[in-house]
């Protein structure tokens, strides 16, 4: 009876008169939040999303975003092998973004996850205690309808996935794949893959035949709280034993 009858209301005046936009990794990731970046295969999601990893576990500034919490990173991987992930992970620290060497490249405090073919609401107990043991401070779910473990386009299965994320209580990055080619509006799946999130971009890319050189352009899809950034282009490059990331002008690449 005493909870039927509790009043858990308040006066919002006498709450913060002004919103917070509070970023981990500004303007990609908000902070405490559900954050969501998606593009076709092979558009390099991961690479950029392990960016930004290393830099929140390092404190380093990935490009010019820095991020405002320095923690560990876990990085829940449905799709790829953890000596993959690590190889990549060593080759972008000793780029030019974080130029370190290859001892402390390989030492970065980013824990691997497999959930071993289980939906991401069947993992809660495990992660939980993964996050409140090693203070994990943001992670990352490669990818989306992977970890739906069911058809993610019906609603049920994706509010049953972002129920999930929120119950972890812990800044989330879920990388996605587009509805269908050619379209760079929404990530596939139900709408609320784009209802859900409160912070989207759509990364794009553009490379040559047998090029080390690839182009990606970054759109903001939805910002809740905050307005749609300008788009962004970035030069990857592939080097035999670093990944490098530069700025280019997005008009050279992409419209």
């Amino acid at each position: 009876d005493y909870l039927k009858n509790k009043d858990d209301s308040f006066w919002l005046h006498e709450k913060q008169s002004q919103p917070n936009v509070n970023y981990l990794v500004e303007p990609f990731v908000l902070k405490d939040s559900p954050n969501l970046i998606f593009g076709m295969g092979g558009s390099h999601k991961t690479f950029f999303s392990l960016g930004m990893a290393i830099a929140c576990a390092t404190g380093l500034p990935f490009l010019d975003y820095k991020p405002t919490d320095i923690r560990p990173v876990l990085f829940i991987d449905y799709e790829d092998e953890p000596s993959n992930l690590q190889s990549r992970i060593i080759k972008l620290a000793k780029g030019n973004c974080f130029k370190l060497n290859d001892e402390d490249a390989r030492k970065i405090w980013i824990r691997y996850y497999n959930p071993e073919g289980r939906a991401l609401s069947d993992c809660l107990p495990a992660l939980k205690k993964i996050i409140k043991e090693w203070e994990i401070g943001m992670i990352i779910i490669d990818s989306a309808a992977l970890a739906c473990v069911g058809d993610p386009s019906q609603a049920e299965i994706a509010l049953r996935y972002f129920n999930a994320l929120k119950t972890l209580q812990v800044t989330s990055l879920t990388i996605a794949h587009e509805n269908k080619i050619g379209n760079s509006e929404f990530a596939f799946g139900s709408i609320f893959f784009h209802n859900s999130p409160r912070n989207i971009w759509n990364i794009r890319k553009t490379s040559e035949e047998d090029s080390t050189i690839s182009h990606l352009g970054l759109f903001n899809k939805k910002s809740n709280n905050d307005c749609l950034k300008s788009p962004i282009s970035i030069k990857l490059t592939f080097g035999d034993d670093f990944i490098d990331f530069n700025y280019e002008s997005v008009y050279n690449n992409f419209t």
